[in-house]
């Protein structure tokens, strides 16, 4: 499988940087239908994750990000999800385990609104609420934050997000799971809820620890374009009292916050905002992440361009349909 990886890799990067066609990676991934290796997948999570993070940015009405999700969905996660399944089996080796977690992460942001997905999803959320210890097998710690983000997703009204945050305030709770749903609580539409979980790291009754601070943020800001924005927004807003719990602790879970807050939207305008915010109020001690920070929101806010380009976009959008057919 390293040939595999090294391939796949070196070509996104060659994307990346403008010096290979966009569309030439969405034919190399097609060849990926059928993989079984968990360190190959390992690295198509991280291929897919970062395409479909920066079509997010484009304008809907270019119809990329549909089409890539149904492409992509069709092509790899579908078949991947009905090779591995759901649960573990008897016996089953480690990297069987690994790979199902990570096809159920991408099937958690490709196919969250896809119907039998969905109906998995909360049949085994539920199964799970009624007694967690008794239904390990159902909901294994590592499939769970898939599973909530599903959830989350196609859950009207707040009882599941409220459900989830009951279940963290258990003592008995592992903190792997308690970590879980802190990272998913984001995944909510709702504009009110994920305000609510961005309001965790600013401490009283249902904040989570200093350590854990980055769970919440990271959720809503890695969620879709709109919590990333928000994520930012919040942060501008709620920036002195954040400093102010943190007073005293490493400046790193700052600039962690920061990177999460202000990394995650992928847009040109954003970085000189993010500049102009830090050149007025500075982060002392920071100065050099911060400036990593824009750097990187720059060069991510140029592969969204080049995607949707009128050199790659008609491309990329002719391949996807004959991709997904």
């Amino acid at each position: 499988g390293l040939d595999r990886i090294g391939l796949l890799l070196d070509s996104f990067a060659l994307v990346r940087q403008g010096k290979l066609p966009p569309v030439e990676l969405v034919f190399l991934l097609a060849a990926f239908k059928g993989e079984q290796s968990a360190h190959v997948w390992e690295a198509l999570v991280g291929v897919l994750v970062s395409l479909h993070r920066a079509m997010s940015f484009l304008p809907p009405e270019t119809g990329l990000l549909e089409r890539f999700e149904a492409s992509m969905s069709n092509d790899l996660i579908r078949p991947a999800l009905a090779l591995c399944g759901w649960s573990s089996t008897a016996g089953e080796e480690d990297l069987a385990r690994q790979r199902r977690a990570l096809v159920l992460a991408l099937t958690a942001r490709f196919l969250r609104h896809d119907q039998a997905v969905v109906e998995e999803a909360m049949h085994r959320f539920y199964r799970w609420l009624e007694d967690p210890s008794a239904a390990s097998g159902v909901l294994p710690d590592d499939v769970k934050s898939s599973v909530f983000k599903v959830v989350l997703a196609n859950s009207e009204g707040h009882s599941a997000y409220r459900k989830l945050r009951q279940h963290t305030r258990r003592g008995d709770v592992p903190q792997a799971v308690r970590l879980s749903i802190f990272s998913a609580l984001g995944s909510t539409s709702s504009r009110e809820l994920r305000m609510q979980t961005l309001q965790m790291a600013l401490g009283g009754r249902d904040a989570v620890r200093l350590q854990d601070i980055m769970y919440p943020l990271q959720g809503v800001a890695s969620s879709d374009a709109s919590g990333a924005r928000l994520a930012w927004q919040w942060f501008v807003e709620r920036r002195t009292l954040l400093e102010r719990r943190l007073k005293g602790a490493n400046v790193r879970l700052l600039g962690s916050a920061i990177q999460a807050a202000a990394g995650s939207v992928l847009e040109a305008p954003h970085a000189a905002a993010v500049e102009g915010h830090f050149a007025e109020h500075p982060a002392e001690g920071l100065g050099r992440s911060v400036a990593q920070t824009v750097e990187a929101i720059r060069t991510e806010a140029a592969f969204v361009d080049r995607l949707g380009s009128p050199a790659n976009l008609p491309q990329l959008l002719e391949a996807l349909k004959t991709t997904s057919t």
